[in-house]
This record gives C-alpha cells, structure tokens and sequence, in this order.
C-alpha cells in the first residue's frame, strides 16, 4: 500500500520550510516595526462564527464536522472574522485602535492548482478602531514594506473601494440579489456575464458598469470613476425610477467614497509608493463583509493575487462591538513562488557547519556547543570515517566545516578540552566560510 495524503495537501521539506519560515519572519519584523502585535485564536472554532459576513462563496469552501459535543465546528478559511471575535470578546480594557498581526494556517475546500492548496499559510495585519485614509493608507503601506522586506523585487498593488461599484448599481436601481451577483462576476472580470445581468436596464447604463471595472490607472482613474458614476446617476434621473430624492443619495455615497480613495491615494504617493500603487475599480472582493477600500497584491508568475484585504466597518458590530477596522493578508506560499521567480532566490538563512571528528566524538560535540553559543547553526558528523571526506570538500569550497584533528596538519588544531584558544580559530573559519 502506497499511503497517499488528500488532493490539495502537501508535505513542506526542510530546504524550502526553511526558505518560509524566512518569509514569515521577515513579514512579523516588518509589522511589529509599524507597532503591530501578535495575535493567535484558534485552528478550528464554532461554524456560525466563522462564517459571520463572509459571503455565499466562502462559505461553500468551509470545512465542517461535529465535535464530541454534538456542535458543528469548522476550520477557519480566513482570518479577520476570528480575530474580529477575539477583540470584540476579549480586549474590551484596551484603547483603540487595535494594531494586530499573525502568521497562520487557513482551510479552505477548493480546486488545488500551484499557489492555491486546501491548506496555506497566510501572513497579515488588522487595524481595528481605526477609519479614513489615513488608515487605509497604513495597511497599504506595511503590506508593500512586508513584501519588499520578503525580498519580492517586483509587485504591483491594485486598490479600489466597493462603495462606487455599490453605488453605481444604487443609482441604476438593481436589487440587493442582482448586486451581490454583479459583485461576483466584477470579481472574476466576467464581463460578459456582467452585460447580461445588467441587460434589464438601459444599454448605456449597463455599460457604464463594466468600463467602472475596466477603470484603473493612477490618478486621473478617480476623474474617469467620477464621470461614470454621475452617468449612472443621470440614467436614473432620466428612467425615473427615484423620484424621492435616493438617486441624488445613492450618488453622494459613491462621491464620497470616490473622495476618500483619492485621499488614500494621495497619501500613499507622499509616503513614496506611487511606482508600487494604482487605482483599481475593478477589484470588488468576494467577502461579503468589505464596506469601503478593498485591495490586492500581485506579481508576476502568480496566477492569483499574493494577497488581499480592505475595510470591513460592520464586521464586529456582529460581534455586539461596532468598530471600524480594515487589514490584509499575505498568502506565504503565493510570496514564496513569485520571489522563486526571481533572479535571487530566496535564502534560507545563515551558514550551516558540519564538524567532523577523527580521535574523539566529544571534542567535536563541544566545538558544536560553541559554534551553537554565537549563533552559528552546527551539527556534528557522526560517521567517524568521514572526515577525510569532509576535509577534501572544505578544500574544494563546497561546504561550510570543520575538522577535529589531534595533530597540526588539519583545518583546525583542535583540544577543546585543554586549549582554550582551539575556539578561536574555529571562529576565524566560521567567518571565512560563512562570508
């Protein structure tokens, strides 16, 4: 029998689990630099909870079972709705906002392919009691810093905000069902199906819809954004389907998120991240939960976004804690294979040095407690017949080591047990070797 783990599963070896665990240390540092702590809630929780605000699709892909006390749990398929949990249950002493971040594994059941698995790891922040550009502008920001901090040279960011394509189907009069369906196929770029959907109003209406998801650029996109959405408002002025004064509403609401992304925009090209940011109306998401700002990393050689995330102002008050609050999330697998991609791979960290022995295994494990001590990773070659091997290899440039000799003609001259001064020139390798 052949034992076989299940589709969308893999197993992670120590090269490139070294090269992630890489990544993720490097995203932490760089949130905890922007004051963000460390969050962790639990692998698996009540379904009801984890499906709070996330949408129709999402739910679908929730793994469920029963637990021995006859409740329907699930794996978490994200992590904001949790940690929403968390702070609206469990840090009611604290003051707001909330800067928080994790790295953690997520579950979700959908068609496996490269860079998208039923089980990934995700790296990301929350900032929760916070509103307004500025902050939308702050999860932007530690997202790209994060990314470049990972060692991913090139990537794009694309930001939206779902309140002007909302606010666009408001004036055209569409229907709650019919809108979360328009999000759905916005999301997807199915554009076709997006004309059809929108056929039961006006042809130049239905199109105005699908130019706003092909709007995208830099700043002049909010002025093509603004024109489109005062074309939908006219079309209904005109249709008279509002004659109550919610057209001109419905309009103020997309102006004002229109106002709102420009701001976030401006703020994000002060910061110095203008060749890293464009304008995106086409990116809706397929959370239910998102209100305002809404966001995705790219890069290339990645099918999917690296990453995602935006505002989601109601989402606590589910929680019996109204809050504001906005984030995003890294997928660790998605960065891994675009920074692969790259011209410099990625490194999986420091030296590591094998120390040989020929006359005594316990000076060579005392040479490896020391190396161990500064730092330097170290294991001890246990075959006492490889040394000569090893000795030819370091010679040769190939890899990091010592040998324990008793006499003078070997790498080190090697006593630990009476010469102090042997770990001196141990140390004076390990530099030589290790750069």
């Amino acid at each position: 029998m052949q034992p076989r783990i299940p589709r969308g599963l893999r197993d992670i070896l120590p090269t490139e689990a070294a090269e992630r665990r890489r990544l993720a240390s490097r995203c932490r540092s760089t949130f905890e630099l922007w004051g963000y702590g460390e969050i962790a809630t639990p692998t698996f929780e009540y379904c009801d909870v984890l499906t709070t605000e996330t949408g129709e699709e999402i739910s679908r892909e929730v793994f469920r079972f029963v637990d021995s006390d006859g409740r329907l749990v699930a794996l978490r398929p994200e992590m904001t709705t949790p940690i929403a949990r968390a702070v609206a249950q469990r840090m009611g002493g604290e003051t707001a906002p909330y800067r928080l971040h994790y790295v953690a594994n997520v579950f979700r059941d959908e068609a496996a392919q490269r860079g998208q698995q039923r089980e990934f790891w995700q790296a990301g922040v929350e900032l929760i009691g916070a509103s307004g550009p500025a902050a939308d502008m702050e999860v932007v920001a530690v997202t790209a810093e994060a990314l470049s901090a990972a060692g991913l040279e090139d990537f794009r960011i694309g930001i939206g905000h779902v309140g002007v394509f909302r606010a666009l189907l408001g004036t055209l009069g569409v229907d709650e069902a019919t809108r979360h369906r328009a999000e759905k196929m916005a999301t997807s770029r199915d554009l076709v199906g997006l004309r059809e959907l929108l056929s039961g109003v006006s042809a130049e209406a239905g199109e105005a819809v699908v130019t706003l998801v092909g709007t995208r650029g830099s700043a002049e996109a909010i002025e093509r954004a603004r024109a489109i959405v005062s074309l939908g408002a006219a079309e209904q002025g005109r249709s008279g389907v509002d004659s109550d004064g919610g057209d001109k509403a419905v309009a103020g609401d997309g102006a004002k998120a229109l106002d709102e992304l420009a701001e976030t925009y401006r703020l994000l090209e002060a910061y110095g991240l203008a060749s890293r940011v464009m304008l995106d109306f086409g990116i809706i998401s397929n959370f239910d939960y998102y209100t305002g700002f809404v966001m995705e990393a790219y890069a290339p050689g990645v099918a999917f976004p690296l990453g995602a995330g935006g505002r989601y102002d109601s989402l606590l008050a589910e929680f019996g804690r109204p809050m504001p609050a906005a984030g995003c999330a890294v997928g660790l697998e998605r960065l891994h294979i675009a920074i692969a991609g790259q011209s410099e791979v990625v490194t999986a960290g420091a030296a590591h040095v094998c120390v040989a022995w020929e006359t005594d295994p316990a000076a060579a494990l005392l040479v490896a407690k020391e190396l161990r001590a500064e730092g330097v990773a170290a294991t001890v070659e246990l075959d006492p017949t490889a040394g000569e091997d090893l000795a030819a290899r370091v010679h040769g440039g190939q890899e990091p080591a010592v040998l324990v000799r008793s006499g003078a003609d070997g790498l080190v001259l090697m006593d630990p047990l009476t010469d102090t001064k042997s770990f001196a020139a141990v140390e004076g390798l390990i530099k030589e070797l290790s750069g």
